[in-house]
């Protein structure tokens, strides 16, 4: 992954732009609460754009969303 959130609290990943992730995903996200991923690019990744599994309190805001290899949305969240 492009960047990779595991077991932590409060984080926040802003004005990024991930890509390319060759084998991953642009973010993933594990076992983690209060997590905020707003006002990225997220794009041309090899799997998800965001991948989240057992997060309380995941935000998701105004991302480009696309692009990506599997399950991911078309377009953008905004």
């Amino acid at each position: 992954s492009a960047v990779t959130i595991e077991e932590t609290h409060d984080v926040r990943v802003s004005g990024f732009t991930l890509t390319s992730a060759s084998g991953g995903d642009g973010v993933t996200i594990m076992s983690s609460t209060d997590i905020t991923i707003s006002d990225n690019i997220i794009a041309g990744n090899q799997y998800e754009g965001i991948n989240a599994f057992e997060v309380e309190r995941l935000h998701i805001l105004r991302n480009d969303i696309a692009a990506n290899g599997r399950f991911s949305p078309r377009g953008s969240d905004r």
